[in-house]
């Protein structure tokens, strides 16, 4: 994969936020999933790493269909977050931003990425080159796995 600050693959880009705008439109494609489809949070899903996170997003023609953060947690320990793409376009776009989330953190220095993951996501992330590491556990109610990614 070509190591550059855009990632275009089958129409799908990825690039990290740069306008206000980009990042309302992250977190109204964050709303739709974790709040309205998901029901993980009852009003918003915003939190305390916000702030301080790299937000990426995902486009097709121009519209944001996608959206991951990631944020440092330690001197050179990075964790990944609120991966949300429009249900249209699931599969390849999420594989694209955890790419382009894997290429930030490893342009940062980071010498580990992790994640949790809700459960049914597993597998999808060992496809991706990630691995379980730990105990299972519970956020907002829901299982997740704690994943590391191969850097």
């Amino acid at each position: 994969m070509p190591r550059t600050r855009d990632m275009n693959i089958k129409g799908v880009k990825c690039k990290l936020v740069e306008t206000e705008e980009e990042l309302r439109e992250a977190y109204r494609i964050r709303h739709e999933i974790f709040v309205k489809e998901q029901q993980l949070f009852s009003e918003s899903d915003k939190d305390e790493h916000d702030p301080q996170a790299i937000h990426i997003i995902a486009l097709s023609r121009d519209k944001v269909i996608g959206t991951v953060r990631v944020y440092r947690r330690g001197k050179n320990v990075w964790f990944g977050s609120r991966l949300a793409v429009l249900k249209l376009y699931r599969g390849r776009t999420g594989k694209t931003l955890i790419e382009k989330a894997v290429e930030t953190v490893r342009a940062k220095g980071a010498q580990h990425f992790m994640a949790y993951v809700q459960l049914p996501n597993v597998s999808f992330f060992e496809r991706c080159r990630w691995r379980a590491v730990g105990n299972v556990v519970q956020y907002q109610g829901v299982d997740h796995q704690l994943m590391e990614a191969e850097l």
